[in-house]
C-alpha cells in the first residue's frame, strides 16, 4: 500500500504521491508533504474518533451530548496525540530529526511551578518577568471531549511558552462550558482578567485564544496589548455569539498587536471565522497572520515548535532563539558524519 491510500473511509487525506518508507524520508520533503505523510500515518494507526472528525470537517456540529464511551475514547485519543505526533513524525519524516513537541523540548532542565487558582491554571517560569502576563483562554469543544485531554495536550505546550517568553501564564480552561451564553461567558472573563490584572499588576497584558477559545478571548481582546486568535473555531458557539465576539474584537485599540495563526488544512467554516477576525482586525491596524501546515490536531512536531516561538516573540517584542537550534545542529553534525563514513567505507 503506498501513503497514498486510506483505509479510512470519512477521512478527507489528501494523496501523498510518495511511496511509505520505514525509518521514514531522509530526504527534505516540502513541509506540505511532511504534513501529507503524517496525516495518512494518522488514519491507517490511529483513526478518528468520530466527533474528532466531525471537528475537521463539519460546517456546524451537532451539539448532543457524547455518550460515556465515545467520551471516553475521545479524551484518550487526544491525550496520546502528542506522544503519537512525535512518533509517527520519526517513522515517516527520518529518525535524524528532533520530532520532540514544544511541551518536551522546552521543558527538559526547565522548573515551571503549577498552581491551581479556581478556574485558573497558573504556570510560572524560573525568573518570571513581572511586567507581562499571557492569559490563554481555552475551549475544546465539548464534542471533542470535556477537556480532561487538557493536562496532558494543552497545558504542556503553555507550560512551554512560559519557558520561551518568560512570562507567567494564567491558563483559563472553559472546555466544558464554551456553549453557554456569550453574556456568561464574557461576564465570568472581564472578570477573570481584572483580578489578574490587580493581582500581579502587569504593564503588558497578552491575551491568547485557543480553538473555540478564539471567540470567547475576543469578548475581552481590547482589555489586551497583544491578542494571538489560534485556530479560531466556533463549534456550538451560536451565530449571534459569533458576531458580538467580532464586534468586540473591532473595538481594541490601534496600538494593540493582533495576531491570526492557523493550519493550512482547515474547513471552511473555519476560513469564514478566521476571515471575520481579520475583518474586525482592519479599523484597529490590521493583524498579523501566520499559517502552518497542519489542521487543527495534526502538525508536525518541528513546525509545532516554531508556531509557539513565533508567540513568544509577538509576546515580547523581542528576537528569540529557539534552544532547540543546538540540538538542531548536533543532530545534522552526526548525520553529516554517519555519511562521510559510509562514504568513505565504499570507497575503500
Amino acid at each position: 500500500m503506498t501513503a497514498g491510500e486510506s483505509s479510512h473511509p470519512t477521512s478527507n487525506i489528501p494523496a501523498t504521491n510518495s511511496e511509505f518508507v520505514v525509518g521514514g524520508h531522509e530526504t527534505g520533503l516540502p513541509p506540505a508533504e511532511r504534513y501529507s505523510q503524517l496525516r495518512w500515518y494518522f488514519a491507517q494507526h490511529y483513526p478518528l474518533p468520530a466527533p474528532l472528525e466531525e471537528r475537521l470537517t463539519a460546517a456546524h456540529p451537532t451539539t448532543a451530548a457524547l455518550d460515556a464511551t465515545l467520551l471516553q475514547e475521545t479524551n484518550q485519543w487526544l491525550r496520546l496525540l502528542p506522544d503519537r505526533l512525535t512518533h509517527t513524525a520519526m517513522v515517516m519524516l527520518g529518525a535524524a530529526v528532533d520530532h520532540t513537541m514544544p511541551g518536551v523540548a522546552y521543558l527538559r532542565g526547565a522548573n515551571v511551578t503549577v498552581e491551581q487558582q479556581d478556574e485558573i491554571t497558573m504556570l510560572t517560569p524560573e525568573s518570571a518577568a513581572a511586567d507581562t502576563l499571557i492569559v490563554n483562554v481555552y475551549a475544546f469543544d465539548g464534542r471533542c471531549g470535556n477537556g480532561q485531554a487538557g493536562e496532558d495536550r494543552h497545558l504542556p505546550e503553555m507550560a512551554a511558552l512560559a519557558v520561551l517568553s518568560g512570562c507567567r501564564v494564567a491558563v483559563v480552561d472553559c472546555s466544558s462550558s464554551a456553549v453557554q451564553a456569550l453574556k456568561v461567558q464574557q461576564t465570568q472573563l472581564v472578570q477573570i482578567v481584572k483580578n489578574l490584572r490587580e493581582t500581579y499588576q502587569p504593564t503588558r497584558l497578552a491575551l491568547i485564544g485557543s480553538d473555540a477559545g478564539a471567540l470567547l478571548a475576543a469578548c475581552v481582546a481590547p482589555a489586551a496589548d497583544v491578542v494571538i486568535f489560534d485556530q479560531p473555531y466556533q463549534g456550538a458557539l451560536a451565530d449571534s455569539t459569533v458576531e458580538a465576539a467580532l464586534a468586540a474584537a473591532s473595538t481594541c485599540e490601534q496600538k494593540t498587536t493582533v495576531v491570526v495563526t492557523h493550519p493550512t488544512a482547515i474547513s471552511a467554516a473555519d476560513q469564514d471565522i478566521v476571515s471575520g477576525l481579520l475583518a474586525a482586525a482592519q479599523p484597529v491596524g490590521g493583524a498579523a497572520v501566520h499559517t502552518f501546515p497542519g489542521d487543527p490536531l495534526i502538525i508536525e512536531p518541528g513546525i509545532a515548535r516554531q508556531r509557539l516561538l513565533c508567540w513568544a516573540q509577538h509576546i515580547t517584542g523581542k528576537t528569540i532563539t529557539d534552544p532547540r537550534q543546538a540540538v538542531e545542529e548536533q543532530v545534522a553534525a552526526a548525520r553529516a558524519a554517519e555519511e562521510a563514513e559510509a562514504t568513505g567505507n565504499a570507497k575503500q
